[in-house]
C-alpha cells in the first residue's frame, strides 16, 4: 500500500471499517483518498474520493458517517458547503453529490453531525448553528 500520511484525525466508522482522509504523493500518482482498516478481516482498504474532490486541499474536506453511509463534506472558504455520499459502500462510482449550500461568503466549520441528520456549524470560532440539509434551513441549535 505504501506510505499514506494521516491528514485528518476525524474518523468515520462504516460497515465495521474505520476510515481516515489521506493524500498520496509519489510515483503511483497523487491525490486524495480514504484509507480504512477493517477490524474483522484485519486488512487496510483504499477508497477513492469523488473525482471532484481528488485534488482539493484536505483542509476543506471532512470525513463522516452520515446515516450509516460514508460521506465527505467540502467546506469552501467562500462559504459553500457540499455533501458527497457513497450510496453503495466500496463502489467508487456510487458517490453522489447530495447538496450544495451557500452561506453568503461566510466561512463555517463543521463541528459535528446530529442523529437527526442536522449538521452543527461553527462560525468565527464561537457561533453554532444547525443546518438541515433536507430543507436548507439554518437555525440556532436546540
Amino acid at each position: 500500500m505504501g506510505c499514506l500520511p494521516l491528514i485528518d484525525k476525524r474518523q468515520a466508522n462504516v460497515n465495521g471499517v474505520v476510515h481516515w482522509l489521506a493524500r498520496r504523493d509519489g510515483n503511483n500518482g497523487s491525490g486524495n483518498l480514504i484509507v480504512g482498516f477493517d477490524f474483522g478481516a484485519e486488512v487496510f482498504v483504499e477508497i477513492k474520493v469523488p473525482v471532484d474532490l481528488g485534488s482539493k486541499g484536505l483542509n476543506v474536506l471532512v470525513l463522516a458517517s452520515r446515516r450509516g453511509m460514508l460521506s465527505v463534506f467540502e467546506v469552501e472558504e467562500r462559504g459553500n458547503l457540499s455533501l458527497w455520499v457513497m450510496e453503495e459502500y466500496g463502489v467508487e462510482g456510487s458517490w453522489s453529490n447530495r447538496f450544495v449550500m451557500s452561506f453568503n461568503g461566510v466561512a463555517r466549520r463543521i463541528r459535528s453531525l446530529r442523529k437527526n441528520g442536522e449538521i452543527v456549524l461553527e462560525q468565527n470560532g464561537y457561533l453554532l448553528n444547525c443546518c438541515d440539509p433536507e430543507t436548507n434551513e439554518i437555525n440556532d441549535c436546540d
